[in-house]
């Protein structure tokens, strides 16, 4: 299983950037940004190239402070 879809089951978005519940990260950054969506992710999701979107991307650290896992979702 991806490391972000095992993370949330084991704590909330908030709970992992404030410090609470079982996390194995220490800590993790988030930008969010306006955007559209490009031919190819319109296509997948049955939406107009073109349609505004937020971009949340994560990067997620270990206690060694080495980055773990990086990655983005699309929201509508």
């Amino acid at each position: 299983m991806p490391i972000v879809e095992r993370e949330m089951e084991l704590t909330s978005l908030y709970g992992l950037f404030s410090g609470e519940g079982d996390s194995s990260f220490k800590k993790g950054k988030l930008k969010i940004a306006a955007d559209a969506l490009d031919p190819d992710k319109a296509e997948i999701l049955s939406l107009e190239p073109g349609t505004p979107i937020l971009r949340l991307e994560h990067l997620f650290f270990d206690f060694d402070d080495r980055p773990v896992s990086w990655g983005w979702f699309n929201f509508r």
